[in-house]
């Protein structure tokens, strides 16, 4: 896993460790208000997310870390997702979470610039990629607030609810 730790005056985002595993688990659990952003609408067991969980520690390019109030270190959501070195180097997200009792307070956005400067700095990237269901209109909103462009509408499916979806491949030059 790609280490990580990033402070400011209110954030701090850090890896996520298997103790943090039972808090987090009520976002994949949360219906509705997360399904979008884990990619999932079934219940999963914490077993499920330790396996999960030990797939992204083992891999080199894959991060996956709290972002915490710096004040009283609640975590208010997480960030996960792979840096893609080559020609151009890139980071793919592949989960924002923040929780529904904390958005719209600008914590996605702040998280997304403080990931994109660590990144830039670290990792010399260039690009940031994002795919977004089409029916989540809150979420391509938030991306194409924060600089996101749609290059591409897709016919890859991902399931939920038992029904396939289309969806949008977002970048941001950085």
């Amino acid at each position: 896993m790609l280490s990580m730790r990033i402070v400011t005056a209110e954030i701090v985002i850090k890896d996520i460790k298997r103790r943090d595993l039972p808090n987090i688990i009520k976002w994949y659990n949360g219906g509705q208000d997360y399904k979008y952003a884990t990619g999932m609408d079934q219940p999963v067991t914490l077993e499920i997310l330790i396996q999960k969980y030990l797939e992204v520690v083992y891999c080199g390019s894959e991060f996956f870390a709290g972002i915490q109030l710096k004040h009283n270190n609640d975590m208010i959501g997480l960030i996960k997702g792979r840096l893609k070195k080559g020609k151009v180097n890139s980071i793919w997200i592949n989960s924002l979470i923040i929780d529904a009792r904390y958005r719209g307070d600008g914590y996605g956005t702040k998280s997304l610039n403080m990931i994109s400067e660590y990144f830039k700095s670290r990792y010399d990237i260039k690009k940031i990629f994002i795919s977004v269901i089409m029916e989540n209109q809150s979420g391509i909103r938030f991306w194409h607030k924060n600089g996101f462009k749609s290059i591409r509408k897709t016919n890859i499916r991902i399931m939920l609810n038992g029904k396939g979806h289309n969806v949008v491949l977002m970048e941001k030059e950085v």
